[in-house]
Protein backbone atom coordinates (compact mmCIF):
# COMPACT_ATOMS: atom_id res chain seq x y z
CA UNK A 1 0.00 0.00 0.00
CA UNK A 2 1.51 3.38 -0.72
CA UNK A 3 -0.30 6.97 -0.47
CA UNK A 4 0.71 9.77 -2.15
CA UNK A 5 -0.90 13.29 -1.36
CA UNK A 6 -0.61 15.68 -4.84
CA UNK A 7 -2.75 18.69 -4.54
CA UNK A 8 -4.97 20.04 -1.84
CA UNK A 9 -7.26 23.33 -1.56
CA UNK A 10 -5.25 26.46 -1.93
CA UNK A 11 -5.52 29.07 1.46
CA UNK A 12 -7.98 26.00 2.15
CA UNK A 13 -8.20 26.97 5.84
CA UNK A 14 -9.13 30.57 4.86
CA UNK A 15 -11.70 29.49 2.60
CA UNK A 16 -13.45 26.94 4.96
CA UNK A 17 -13.71 29.98 7.38
CA UNK A 18 -14.73 32.35 4.77
CA UNK A 19 -17.74 29.95 3.45
CA UNK A 20 -18.14 29.32 7.43
CA UNK A 21 -18.97 33.47 8.00
CA UNK A 22 -21.77 33.51 5.00
CA UNK A 23 -24.04 31.70 7.68
CA UNK A 24 -23.64 34.41 10.17
CA UNK A 25 -22.62 37.24 8.06
CA UNK A 26 -19.67 38.01 9.59
CA UNK A 27 -16.42 38.25 7.30
CA UNK A 28 -15.90 41.58 9.58
CA UNK A 29 -14.59 39.27 12.22
CA UNK A 30 -11.71 37.99 10.05
CA UNK A 31 -8.64 38.66 11.98
CA UNK A 32 -6.32 36.45 9.42
CA UNK A 33 -5.96 33.57 11.31
CA UNK A 34 -9.02 30.64 11.04
CA UNK A 35 -8.18 28.46 13.86
CA UNK A 36 -10.28 30.03 16.29
CA UNK A 37 -13.49 29.76 14.15
CA UNK A 38 -12.47 26.18 12.57
CA UNK A 39 -12.05 25.02 15.91
CA UNK A 40 -14.98 26.11 17.17
CA UNK A 41 -17.47 25.39 14.56
CA UNK A 42 -15.85 21.90 14.17
CA UNK A 43 -16.52 21.01 17.57
CA UNK A 44 -19.82 22.04 17.61
CA UNK A 45 -20.50 19.98 14.80
CA UNK A 46 -20.86 21.89 11.66
CA UNK A 47 -19.07 20.16 9.51
CA UNK A 48 -20.46 21.22 6.51
CA UNK A 49 -18.34 24.21 6.02
CA UNK A 50 -14.95 21.91 5.36
CA UNK A 51 -16.26 20.15 2.59
CA UNK A 52 -14.87 23.14 0.64
CA UNK A 53 -11.90 21.94 1.56
CA UNK A 54 -10.39 19.18 -1.19
CA UNK A 55 -7.54 16.78 -1.37
CA UNK A 56 -6.37 14.52 -4.24
CA UNK A 57 -4.14 11.21 -3.92
CA UNK A 58 -2.28 8.91 -6.12
CA UNK A 59 -3.26 5.46 -4.08
CA UNK A 60 -1.23 2.07 -4.92
CA UNK A 61 -3.40 -0.46 -3.13
CA UNK A 62 -5.43 -3.75 -3.44
CA UNK A 63 -8.96 -3.63 -4.37
CA UNK A 64 -10.01 -5.00 -1.21
CA UNK A 65 -8.19 -2.27 0.34
CA UNK A 66 -9.79 0.58 -2.00
CA UNK A 67 -13.29 -1.17 -1.66
CA UNK A 68 -12.69 -0.90 2.70
CA UNK A 69 -12.12 2.81 2.03
CA UNK A 70 -14.98 3.41 -0.38
CA UNK A 71 -17.38 1.64 2.33
CA UNK A 72 -16.84 3.81 4.39
CA UNK A 73 -17.67 6.66 2.61
CA UNK A 74 -18.97 6.33 -0.50
CA UNK A 75 -18.57 9.25 -2.12
CA UNK A 76 -15.43 9.68 -2.70
CA UNK A 77 -14.11 10.23 -5.83
CA UNK A 78 -12.08 7.43 -7.70
CA UNK A 79 -10.86 6.50 -11.15
CA UNK A 80 -7.39 4.09 -12.08
CA UNK A 81 -4.29 4.78 -13.88
CA UNK A 82 -2.53 1.94 -14.73
CA UNK A 83 -1.76 0.17 -11.64
CA UNK A 84 -2.70 2.88 -9.56
CA UNK A 85 -5.54 4.69 -8.39
CA UNK A 86 -6.71 8.41 -8.42
CA UNK A 87 -8.79 9.39 -5.30
CA UNK A 88 -10.14 13.04 -4.24
CA UNK A 89 -12.68 14.12 -2.05
CA UNK A 90 -13.37 16.79 0.90
CA UNK A 91 -11.89 17.12 4.33
CA UNK A 92 -15.40 16.12 5.72
CA UNK A 93 -15.16 12.52 3.70
CA UNK A 94 -11.38 12.11 4.73
CA UNK A 95 -11.88 12.81 8.39
CA UNK A 96 -15.24 10.07 8.21
CA UNK A 97 -12.98 8.06 6.45
CA UNK A 98 -11.93 4.53 8.11
CA UNK A 99 -9.25 1.83 7.60
CA UNK A 100 -5.47 1.84 6.65
CA UNK A 101 -5.75 3.51 3.79
CA UNK A 102 -7.52 6.53 5.50
CA UNK A 103 -4.99 6.50 8.40
CA UNK A 104 -2.24 7.11 5.78
CA UNK A 105 -4.17 10.22 4.08
CA UNK A 106 -4.91 11.83 7.21
CA UNK A 107 -1.06 11.48 8.50
CA UNK A 108 -0.37 13.01 4.91
CA UNK A 109 -3.01 15.58 5.78
CA UNK A 110 -1.75 16.62 8.73
CA UNK A 111 0.88 18.62 6.95
CA UNK A 112 -1.69 20.01 4.52
CA UNK A 113 -4.14 21.11 7.02
CA UNK A 114 -3.04 21.30 10.74
CA UNK A 115 -6.26 22.74 11.66
CA UNK A 116 -8.44 19.74 10.18
CA UNK A 117 -6.05 16.73 10.76
CA UNK A 118 -3.42 18.02 13.32
CA UNK A 119 -2.92 20.28 16.00
CA UNK A 120 -3.72 23.55 15.65
CA UNK A 121 -2.19 25.77 12.70
CA UNK A 122 0.07 28.77 11.04
CA UNK A 123 -1.74 32.21 10.72
CA UNK A 124 -2.96 32.49 7.04
CA UNK A 125 -3.12 36.18 5.54
CA UNK A 126 -6.61 37.23 5.29
CA UNK A 127 -8.27 38.14 2.42
CA UNK A 128 -11.55 40.46 1.51
CA UNK A 129 -14.54 39.05 0.57
CA UNK A 130 -15.68 39.27 -3.16
CA UNK A 131 -17.06 42.26 -4.82
CA UNK A 132 -20.84 43.09 -5.38
CA UNK A 133 -21.29 41.13 -8.51
CA UNK A 134 -23.88 38.17 -8.31
CA UNK A 135 -21.63 35.30 -9.12
CA UNK A 136 -17.86 35.31 -7.51
CA UNK A 137 -15.09 32.82 -8.38
CA UNK A 138 -13.34 32.01 -4.93
CA UNK A 139 -11.26 28.85 -5.17
CA UNK A 140 -10.72 26.86 -8.34
CA UNK A 141 -9.17 23.17 -7.00
CA UNK A 142 -6.81 22.18 -10.44
CA UNK A 143 -4.36 19.81 -10.05
CA UNK A 144 -1.88 20.04 -12.94
CA UNK A 145 -1.52 16.67 -13.08
CA UNK A 146 -4.96 16.21 -14.32
CA UNK A 147 -6.30 16.65 -18.15
CA UNK A 148 -9.49 15.31 -19.60
CA UNK A 149 -11.92 12.92 -18.02
CA UNK A 150 -9.44 12.92 -14.50
CA UNK A 151 -9.78 16.64 -14.19
CA UNK A 152 -13.81 16.78 -14.95
CA UNK A 153 -14.28 13.85 -11.92
CA UNK A 154 -11.42 15.25 -9.30
CA UNK A 155 -11.47 18.65 -10.49
CA UNK A 156 -13.27 21.11 -8.67
CA UNK A 157 -14.83 25.22 -8.28
CA UNK A 158 -15.97 26.91 -5.39
CA UNK A 159 -18.43 30.03 -6.17
CA UNK A 160 -19.54 32.94 -4.50
CA UNK A 161 -23.63 33.51 -4.69
CA UNK A 162 -24.86 37.04 -3.45
CA UNK A 163 -28.31 38.69 -4.06
CA UNK A 164 -29.99 35.84 -5.10
CA UNK A 165 -33.44 34.78 -3.55
CA UNK A 166 -34.18 32.48 -1.35
CA UNK A 167 -36.22 30.62 -4.55
CA UNK A 168 -33.22 30.42 -6.31
CA UNK A 169 -31.46 28.84 -3.45
CA UNK A 170 -34.26 26.37 -3.09
CA UNK A 171 -33.33 25.27 -6.55
CA UNK A 172 -29.78 25.53 -6.19
CA UNK A 173 -29.78 23.17 -3.19
CA UNK A 174 -31.25 20.28 -5.10
CA UNK A 175 -27.89 19.54 -6.71
CA UNK A 176 -26.95 17.38 -4.04
CA UNK A 177 -23.37 16.68 -5.25
CA UNK A 178 -22.39 19.75 -3.78
CA UNK A 179 -21.17 21.95 -0.86
CA UNK A 180 -23.35 24.57 0.30
CA UNK A 181 -22.70 27.25 2.60
CA UNK A 182 -25.53 30.04 3.13
CA UNK A 183 -26.41 33.00 5.33
CA UNK A 184 -29.02 31.53 8.02
CA UNK A 185 -32.09 33.80 8.81
CA UNK A 186 -31.56 31.87 12.19
CA UNK A 187 -28.47 33.54 13.26
CA UNK A 188 -28.94 36.92 11.30
CA UNK A 189 -30.95 39.64 11.71
CA UNK A 190 -33.23 40.14 8.92
CA UNK A 191 -35.12 42.85 9.90
CA UNK A 192 -34.16 45.23 6.88
CA UNK A 193 -33.61 42.77 4.58
CA UNK A 194 -33.26 43.40 0.96
CA UNK A 195 -35.69 41.43 -1.72
CA UNK A 196 -35.25 40.11 -5.68
CA UNK A 197 -37.84 41.22 -8.06
CA UNK A 198 -38.40 39.51 -10.33
CA UNK A 199 -38.99 41.44 -14.15
CA UNK A 200 -42.77 40.49 -14.53
CA UNK A 201 -43.71 42.13 -11.69
CA UNK A 202 -42.55 45.78 -12.85
CA UNK A 203 -44.13 44.57 -16.85
CA UNK A 204 -47.11 43.96 -15.51
CA UNK A 205 -47.62 46.74 -13.34
CA UNK A 206 -47.59 45.40 -10.16
CA UNK A 207 -44.40 46.58 -8.43
CA UNK A 208 -46.46 49.35 -6.05
CA UNK A 209 -48.53 46.11 -4.89
CA UNK A 210 -45.42 43.97 -4.62
CA UNK A 211 -43.59 46.84 -2.81
CA UNK A 212 -46.35 47.30 -0.46
CA UNK A 213 -46.72 43.73 0.43
CA UNK A 214 -42.48 43.37 1.08
CA UNK A 215 -42.52 46.54 3.21
CA UNK A 216 -45.72 45.32 5.38
CA UNK A 217 -43.51 41.59 6.13
CA UNK A 218 -40.44 43.92 6.87
CA UNK A 219 -42.81 45.81 9.77
CA UNK A 220 -44.25 42.27 10.94
CA UNK A 221 -41.05 40.96 11.19
CA UNK A 222 -39.79 43.63 13.75
CA UNK A 223 -42.61 43.29 15.79
CA UNK A 224 -42.13 40.17 16.18
CA UNK A 225 -38.62 40.76 17.27
CA UNK A 226 -39.74 42.94 19.57
CA UNK A 227 -42.46 40.83 21.13
CA UNK A 228 -39.40 38.97 22.23
CA UNK A 229 -39.63 36.25 19.03
CA UNK A 230 -36.68 34.99 18.72
CA UNK A 231 -34.83 35.63 14.89
CA UNK A 232 -35.57 31.46 14.33
CA UNK A 233 -39.22 31.97 14.89
CA UNK A 234 -39.75 35.21 13.14
CA UNK A 235 -38.18 33.76 10.29
CA UNK A 236 -41.21 32.19 9.51
CA UNK A 237 -42.91 35.45 7.88
CA UNK A 238 -39.94 36.02 5.42
CA UNK A 239 -40.78 35.66 1.74
CA UNK A 240 -39.05 33.61 -0.98
CA UNK A 241 -38.01 36.86 -2.47
CA UNK A 242 -35.88 37.65 0.51
CA UNK A 243 -32.07 38.07 -0.87
CA UNK A 244 -29.33 35.70 0.65
CA UNK A 245 -25.52 34.80 -0.02
CA UNK A 246 -24.33 31.14 -0.54
CA UNK A 247 -20.94 29.73 -1.25
CA UNK A 248 -21.33 26.73 -3.40
CA UNK A 249 -18.37 23.53 -4.36
CA UNK A 250 -18.99 21.11 -7.04
CA UNK A 251 -16.40 18.89 -8.80
CA UNK A 252 -16.63 20.15 -12.87
CA UNK A 253 -18.36 16.74 -13.53
CA UNK A 254 -21.74 17.95 -11.27
CA UNK A 255 -20.81 21.63 -12.14
CA UNK A 256 -21.09 20.43 -16.14
CA UNK A 257 -24.44 19.06 -14.83
CA UNK A 258 -26.15 21.93 -13.20
CA UNK A 259 -25.30 23.99 -16.14
CA UNK A 260 -26.88 21.53 -18.83
CA UNK A 261 -29.96 22.63 -16.45
CA UNK A 262 -30.05 25.41 -15.44
CA UNK A 263 -29.14 26.88 -18.51
CA UNK A 264 -31.84 25.59 -20.73
CA UNK A 265 -34.80 28.10 -21.74
CA UNK A 266 -37.13 26.13 -19.52
CA UNK A 267 -35.34 26.87 -16.36
CA UNK A 268 -36.68 29.50 -14.40
CA UNK A 269 -35.07 32.64 -14.81
CA UNK A 270 -32.84 33.70 -11.98
CA UNK A 271 -31.39 30.57 -12.06
CA UNK A 272 -30.71 30.41 -15.60
CA UNK A 273 -29.21 33.74 -15.15
CA UNK A 274 -26.95 32.70 -12.38
CA UNK A 275 -25.88 29.46 -14.45
CA UNK A 276 -24.87 31.49 -17.48
CA UNK A 277 -22.66 33.81 -15.54
CA UNK A 278 -21.43 30.60 -13.95
CA UNK A 279 -20.53 29.19 -17.67
CA UNK A 280 -18.58 32.52 -18.74
CA UNK A 281 -16.53 31.88 -15.70
CA UNK A 282 -15.39 28.52 -16.40
CA UNK A 283 -15.29 29.10 -20.00
CA UNK A 284 -12.16 31.66 -18.78
CA UNK A 285 -10.83 29.25 -16.95
CA UNK A 286 -11.57 26.06 -18.69
CA UNK A 287 -12.22 26.80 -22.41
CA UNK A 288 -11.29 22.74 -23.17
CA UNK A 289 -14.14 21.68 -20.92
CA UNK A 290 -16.69 24.66 -20.43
Amino acid sequence: MNVELIHFTPRGEELVEWAGRICYRSHHRMTGDPSKFIEGIVSRGHESVIEHWRALFFVRATEGELLDLLSSVPLLRFSRREKDFLLSGNARMFRQARGPLAEGMRKLLSGASPLLFGNGGNPLQSREPPNEKIVNEWSYFLPAELTGAELSLHGAATFYFKGVSRALTHQLVRHRMASYSQASQRYCNEENFEVVVPPSVEEKGALPLFCRAIAGIRENYRELKESGLKAEDARYLLPNATSSEIAVSMTFEHWANFLALRCDSHAQWEIRNVAHLVKGLLHERLPQSF
